[in-house]
């Protein structure tokens, strides 16, 4: 699919085309690979930082509040988060080494494909427009239940 998607942006860009990447919510600008020759070793470290979540769920600490978080919404929003799950990672990063936890909030904004693809973009000189994701989800504040 990479191949496919290179040969389409490299088309695009040759049609004067504007391109477009579109960052999580509230996000613009967040979580970009620091080049695309590194993309890879970074998907990597947050893989085996990500992997610590497991066992953190079943440390002492998290057991003993585990009963507070029951209350939370786990319906996902537009975005596909839930109070639970932001909640959930928000005490997991909390209990990273200061290290491991700039480097995860660092890596939010992109989804793990489009790291590399914004990184490839940044690479070879691509310009492009970054856009909110949340132009597009409903407004959860005034929707309807």
């Amino acid at each position: 699919w990479f191949a496919i998607w290179l040969e389409n942006v490299e088309r695009a860009v040759a049609e004067g085309a504007e391109l477009e990447v579109y960052f999580f919510k509230g996000r613009v600008g967040k979580g970009k690979a620091e080049h695309f020759l590194t993309a890879g070793k970074e998907r990597l470290r947050c893989e085996a930082i990500s992997e610590q979540k497991e066992a953190f769920m079943k440390s002492q600490e998290f057991l003993a509040i585990k009963s507070d978080l029951e209350h939370l919404q786990r319906e996902p929003r537009g975005d596909s988060t839930s109070q639970y799950s932001r909640e959930l990672q928000r005490l997991f990063f909390a209990s990273l080494s200061e290290e491991d936890r700039s480097f995860m909030e660092a890596s939010e904004g992109l989804g793990d494909s489009q790291k590399a693809e914004v990184a490839w973009l940044d690479w070879k000189g691509h310009r492009y427009t970054e856009v909110d994701v949340s132009t597009w989800l409903v407004d959860e504040q005034t929707s309807a239940p």
